[in-house]
């Protein structure tokens, strides 16, 4: 098994409250990228081991809808977490998010040959800048992660995460079950299968569970931090991520609403030896 790796937490979050009015995250790389920069700084002075660009929502629907070129923003989305990270250990995980379209045979929709086409645009348009990784994250459809998935591997051999959002009842928006999501994935070639974007680190050990018990891949798990309400957000966090350790996690982070502080106090834990 790997040994284990702190991937960073939300950057999204950060940057619309560093810039109001942004109207797609993936536009800050253009128009602020010093607010990009000063996050992915922030998270790499944290202790993490992976820090992944800002390029979540970059694809060719958004790239037509807000008229940018989507090579130019996935290339400078790399450079500037390369630059971030210069000085330290941490790697340059190239972030893919899903479409948001449902796929399937409505052209209207997201056919399975226009879904490949757009994962694949985003992964070729990142070779030439040497990402160290790929995270494929925040999927409902093990299908369109698989698509995502296979797109990546047609054009690199760089290490490839998947991870897929689950809900509180154990399904994705689409209804699959963490075990249809191993089972889909263990004959592949990917790095390492997981989950992302969940309510709370206390609310997904029973969903982990399961997901470890189908597979034998490594497994990541990045859920939703605490809100500011809660006391001591930070420290609560980095405790119940204790958990996903123990329970086998090979790699752990944050998603939507972690702020490196959360990061800090992880990476402070796990230096501990827990």
């Amino acid at each position: 098994m790997p040994k284990l790796k702190l991937f960073d937490g939300s950057t999204g979050a950060l940057l619309l409250a560093k810039v109001p009015g942004l109207k797609s995250t993936e536009l800050a790389n253009l128009s602020n990228p010093g607010a990009v920069s000063e996050i992915h700084r922030a998270y790499a002075a944290s202790g993490c081991d992976v820090i992944t660009t800002n390029t979540f929502a970059a694809n060719a629907l958004n790239a037509e809808k807000y008229g940018y070129d989507i090579g130019e923003v996935v290339r400078i989305g790399i450079q500037l977490a390369k630059e971030a990270v210069q000085g330290t250990n941490a790697l340059v995980g190239l972030d893919i998010g899903a479409t948001g379209k449902v796929l399937g045979d409505d052209p209207e929709e997201l056919t399975p040959e226009r879904a490949y086409e757009i994962y694949a645009e985003i992964v070729a348009a990142a070779i030439s800048e040497k990402p160290d990784l790929i995270l494929i994250e925040t999927m409902s459809s093990i299908d369109e992660a698989f698509i995502a998935y296979q797109a990546a591997r047609d054009i690199t051999a760089l290490p490839v995460y998947v991870t897929m959002s689950f809900a509180e009842n154990g399904r994705t928006m689409y209804g699959a079950t963490p075990e249809d999501f191993a089972a889909r994935f263990e004959a592949s070639d990917v790095y390492a299968i997981g989950m992302n974007c969940f309510v709370t680190p206390e609310k997904g050990y029973a969903i982990f569970e399961r997901l470890k018990a189908s597979s034998t891949k490594p497994l990541i798990v990045q859920p939703n931090g605490y809100p500011g309400s809660v006391a001591d957000a930070s420290a609560k966090f980095a405790k119940d991520m204790t958990r996903y350790i123990e329970l086998g996690a090979s790699y752990v982070g944050g998603c939507c609403g972690t702020v490196p502080e959360d990061l800090k106090r992880l990476r402070g834990v796990i230096d501990a030896g827990l």
